[in-house]
């Protein structure tokens, strides 16, 4: 298979680094590196992870120490970046088209939406409002079964 891009949220990110006895997204992963997939995220990706990992120190689920040595595995993942203003303003436009918070989720939907591409996330939410609507992003829950098994 020739390289294929995609779009991912902090979800995949957060559930591989931090989660290591989550398979699914092991194998989905590694499904991803087998074929070359080209995994793009906007350029608030790691800003976005690093909040949810202080609510999880804040919570008292991780210690800050932990924390380090997740961001650096974050970090080490091959994911690109991409930092297009034009994003942060069809993100804009997308919160009221969704009725989505102005935080992170439609950051990530009008990347995938503008490179015409899947976006994968944990967010059951995000992908079920998107989708019903017909969206031109095709968003993917990685929390159901038969989305792994069809990639």
């Amino acid at each position: 298979m020739s390289s294929q891009i995609i779009c991912i949220d902090p979800g995949p990110v957060i559930q591989l680094t931090t989660f290591p006895r989550n398979n699914a997204i092991k194998t989905l992963w590694d499904r991803w590196e087998k074929e070359q997939r080209r995994i793009l995220a906007p350029s608030n990706l790691f800003y976005d992870v690093t909040n949810v990992l202080a609510a999880y120190v804040r919570q008292g689920m991780l210690s800050p120490r932990t924390v380090q040595a997740i961001l650096q595995a974050c970090h080490a993942l091959p994911i690109h970046l991409v930092d297009d203003p034009d994003i942060q303003t069809r993100a804009l436009q997308l919160t009221g088209r969704y009725n989505l918070p102005i935080g992170c989720d439609p950051h990530y939907l009008a990347l995938a939406e503008k490179l015409d591409k899947e976006l994968w996330t944990y967010d059951r939410r995000l992908a079920m409002v998107v989708n019903q609507a017909g969206s031109v992003a095709r968003v993917r829950w990685i929390g159901r079964k038969q989305e792994l098994a069809t990639v």
